[in-house]
Order: C-alpha cells, then structure tokens, then sequence
C-alpha cells in the first residue's frame, strides 16, 4: 500500500515538473499536422526576378478561347537605369518549356512598368501549385546591369551593344482567371505621368557620354519617326526640320537640352524625370507639343508658329513662355517656381493650374487671346484687345487693362483691378 502511494506521488511530480515540456509538445504536434494539411490555395505566389526587373504580379491560367493550354502572365517594372530593348519572354513550369512569348511594351526605361506573356501547349489542374523559372531576352544599352557585370554598350551601334538574358523564378497556383486585355492597357512611363514613344519601328538615337561627341547636335530632317533617349549630363541640341514626324525625346542624366522645330503637323513629347533644363524654339505650325519636367529643371519656350497645341507639366523649376504666333494654345500645369509667361499673337489661349502659391506674371499685346488662371499670385498687364481673363484664385491677383475691349470673369474683392471693365 505504502509502495503504491509512493508511486502515484512520483507520477505526479514527474507530470508537474515536466509539464511545461508537455504542453510544448502537444502545439508543435499541433501545428505540424495544421501545415501538412493545410490546403494549396492557402500557399503563397512568389515571384522573384534575380537581377534587373522587380515583379510586381503574377497569373497562370488556363487558355480561356479553347479550353486548352495556358498561359502565364508577369507584371514587372525595370530597374536598371538605362533603356531595354527586348526581343522575346519565355518561361518554364514544371519542366515544360513555352511555346512564344512577348513582353508590352519592348522598349522600356528605368522605372517602367510590363506585361509579358509566355503561352504553353500544357493544360494544368487548376487549384495546383507549379514552380518554374522565366527569362526576358533583351538588348540593354549604355552600361551593362551592375549585377551582371561593367562593360559598356558599342558606341557605334545606335539599339545597343550587348545581349543579356534577366532570368526569375515563380510559384503559382494555376486557375481559371480570364487575362486582361494586354493591348488595351495604357502603359505609363514613369516616373510620372503618361509619356508617349513614337513605336519600336521608330529610329532610335542613344546619347551616352561614350557617343556624345556623335550626337551632341541632331540633324533629324523627313517626315520619319524618331525616339532619342539622352543618358548624359551634357548638353545635347536636336534640331526638327522635317513634317508630319512623329518624335519622342527621354533626357535623364541632368544637363541641358535644346531643342528646335521648324517642321510642321508633327508631334513632340519630352519627358525629363530628374534635374535639366529644356529649351524649345519652335517655328512651325500645326504641331502637338508635351513637356514634362519632373525635376527641379527650367523650362523655356519661344513658339513664333500658328496653331500649335502646347501642353506642359513642370515641378519646381522656372517657367518662361513666349508665343508670338496665333491660334495657339497652351497648357501648363506647375508647381513652385516663377512663371513668365508673353503673348504677342492673337487668338491664343492659355490655361495655368498651380497647387502652390506660385508666382505668375502675364503681360498680352496681342488680341483676342484667352487666359484662365488657377490658384497662384497673379500679375497680369493686358495691352491687347478683346481678351477674356477668368481667375480662380484664392491669393492676391493683380490685372492692368491698358488695352479695348477686355472682359474679366470672376471679380471678386481679391483682385487689383486697373482700366478693367
């Protein structure tokens, strides 16, 4: 009797001095059996680019027209700070190598966003999980990426000098998701808004430090296509003589970047993501022109064409605007800095939109011309004729109407008016 007691009192101390052991038992038992069991659907995507690009999204499914094969799609920016020119995407998941591919759009810059797209003959099961691996085959130009190695493009091969292959790898369930509609999307060129290329089939004009003497002066002439991408601090003049062209200019690197168009009917985008200045003179007519200034760059424009359409986005530079054509108009949206803005022609119009308290100073001697002004400080001085002024401002705006018939819209108590009727 006293050994069974002695028994049960020894069982219960070994349970009470190891019961901590026990209870840490029985969770990792217990969260083993939950991750065995765990369902497929509950297993994360992964994507991951090893150099080059960063992924952003991923979708495998299966061919939505015949009910047959699949597809994957990958979404990824660019990361390298040159321009990549890319010639095919394909991909392998579960060993079995895709049938074509492409990537949208094939020419792309630092900060860029995709969408390439590998087909596969393979129908998977939906719900199940499948690793792979995928490759973008391109050209890249001025610099090799940093993780691959240091040797620069050919300066006498405008696309470029050197092929490489930016590899990845996924793991993705595969289902039953309809694909976007690739060709319908607008694929913004960061950073910032909007920009427009003239098309892959464009002639490309790659401006390094290594070719700058070669092009440090453009001489573009016809009516051709055009994409120059600017990657050095120089300055670099590009003259436009040509009509109905069609001209994309990319300027990173800081440095200056003068340029001049006496064509006609042709369109001009320039985008300049970080410090530059851009000088634009421009003497045709029926030109589409679009700047954007990102940085804390200036911006000048001398227009003495007729009917031209100007839109502009400038960050916190210094914007000066002369036009002294007619049947222009202009847009500028800006944030700091001073603008200075003249017109001298006639039947112009001009739109300006500030978030800051910017300075604006407007002086008109042409006639006939319309002036809307959102927020800012606003000195304006008309010597023209029937000119309409509409303010929507809640700072301190002051107009002089030297001129006849003007018309300002909007009076109210924070205007300075002199003449005005």
């Amino acid at each position: 009797m006293i050994s069974m007691r002695k028994r049960s009192q020894t069982a219960l101390e070994f349970l009470t001095t190891y019961e901590l052991v026990f209870i840490i038992i029985a969770v990792i038992l217990a969260l083993l059996y939950v991750f065995i069991n765990v369902p497929k659907t509950l297993l994360p995507t992964q994507c991951s680019f090893f150099s080059g690009f960063s992924c952003g999204d991923l979708i495998y499914t299966i061919n939505q027209t015949h009910h047959t094969g699949s597809t994957l799609v990958v979404v990824a920016s660019d990361t390298e700070p040159g321009i990549v020119n890319i010639s095919n995407f394909s991909a392998s998941i579960a060993g079995i190598k895709s049938s074509n591919g492409y990537c949208a759009p094939n020419s792309i810059v630092d900060g860029q966003e995709l969408y390439c797209l590998a087909n596969f003959a393979y129908t998977p099961t939906i719900g199940s999980l499948y690793t792979g691996s995928f490759n973008i085959n391109a050209n890249y130009c001025v610099g090799s990426p940093s993780q691959i190695n240091n040797v620069p493009c050919s300066s006498n091969v405008l696309l470029g000098g050197k092929n490489y292959t930016f590899g990845g790898a996924l793991q993705i369930q595969a289902s039953n998701t309809p694909l976007p509609c690739l060709s319908c999307l607008v694929v913004p060129k960061p950073p910032g808004p909007a920009f427009q290329t003239c098309g892959a089939s464009a002639t490309q004009y790659i401006i390094t430090n290594q070719n700058y003497y070669e092009y440090q002066n453009l001489n573009l002439q016809g009516s051709e296509a055009y994409n120059v991408i600017k990657m050095t601090a120089n300055t670099v003049d590009i003259t436009f003589s040509g009509s109905k062209q069609c001209a994309s200019i990319y300027a990173s690197g800081g440095g200056n970047l003068n340029v001049q168009s006496s064509g006609s009917a042709s369109n001009l985008s320039i985008l300049v993501p970080a410090n530059g200045n851009v000088v634009l003179q421009q003497s045709g007519s029926y030109d589409n022109q679009t700047v954007y200034l990102l940085g804390n760059g200036n911006l000048d424009i001398t227009s003495s064409g007729s009917n031209n359409a100007y839109n502009a986005i400038s960050s916190n530079g210094v914007v000066d605007i002369t036009l002294s054509g007619s049947d222009s108009s202009f847009g500028l949206e800006h944030g700091t800095g001073n603008v200075v803005v003249s017109f001298s022609g006639s039947q112009d119009s001009f739109t300006y939109a500030t978030t800051d308290n910017a300075y604006i100073s407007v002086t008109s001697s042409g006639s006939t011309d319309a002036f809307n002004l959102t927020n800012g400080v606003a000195n304006v001085v008309s010597t023209g004729s029937y000119d309409t002024f509409t303010f929507i401002t809640e700072t301190v705006t002051s107009i002089v109407c030297n001129g006849s018939h003007n018309v300002v819209n909007n009076k109210d108590s924070t205007i300075n008016y002199e003449n005005c009727p």
